[in-house]
């Protein structure tokens, strides 16, 4: 509401909306002049009293978030860490900081300053920051494909000479799992050797036993636990 004064009179004029690019307007016997930003009117009545009155309209609410566009992209494999999303800030002022957290519990990226994020399979909450505190916040997912390599293929022979050649039971795929057991059992059941985290590299079975002493030749028993996958049973061979 915009008021009027001058030593004479009181002239009240009802509320109307000033516009942001400069205008006139008139209500009732007055007429108000205006700039762009904060107006300093000069209110002028019938009888040429010149009233000076200064205002400006607050908005109803400020919002303070910012803007993400996602786009993602799915995980070869189930617990691969190769899906990804690629973040577009529309709006806010650079730089950006990034912090994403999984929605099992897990921390990933905190603080990173790329937009694009690395991911396994599973749901997201990715949080950015802008220069002067605004925030943006959106939840998404990354899938994994089904490809032939998230399968694992287990051998079924190894020869632990030392020629440098399969001396050593290799898993292909199992790096993309590393949440496995591993569990290998002579021909009467007893576990002989087991390892967790099966990589191929660190942790690898070469036809010994859990105290490093070569074991005979003969078939033996495997469990494979990957719980992302299955529980794989089978024999394997040693022949030196």
């Amino acid at each position: 509401m915009l008021i009027g004064w001058n030593a004479i009179s009181q002239v009240e004029i009802s509320r109307f909306v000033l516009g942001s690019a400069g205008s006139l307007s008139t209500s009732g016997s007055l007429m108000v002049s205006f700039t762009v930003g904060e107006p300093m009117v000069t209110t002028i009545s019938d009888n040429n009293t010149i009233i000076f009155t200064q205002g400006f309209q607050q908005p109803s609410s400020f919002d303070n978030s910012l803007n993400l566009q996602l786009t993602t992209y799915n995980a070869t494999c189930s617990n691969s860490k190769d899906g990804y999303a690629v973040v577009d800030v529309l709006d806010g002022t650079a730089p950006f900081t990034y912090s994403i957290a999984g929605h099992d519990g897990t921390t990933e990226g905190d603080g990173i300053s790329d937009t694009t994020l690395l991911l396994r399979k599973g749901t997201y909450t990715l949080y950015v920051t802008d220069l002067f505190g605004l925030t943006g916040i959106a939840i998404f997912s990354v899938d994994a494909e089904y490809r032939e390599e998230c399968e694992l293929h287990i051998y079924t022979g190894i020869t632990p000479n030392g020629d440098g050649q399969n001396d050593q039971w290799i898993i292909d795929g199992i790096i993309a799992y590393p949440n496995n057991e591993v569990m290998i059992f002579n021909r009467w059941g007893d576990k002989v050797w087991e390892g967790n985290g099966y990589d191929n590299l660190n942790v690898v079975w070469a036809g010994k036993n859990s105290n490093n002493a070569e074991l005979p030749d003969g078939s033996y028993y495997y469990i494979v636990n990957v719980p992302e996958l299955e529980v794989y049973k089978g024999w394997v061979q040693v022949t030196r």
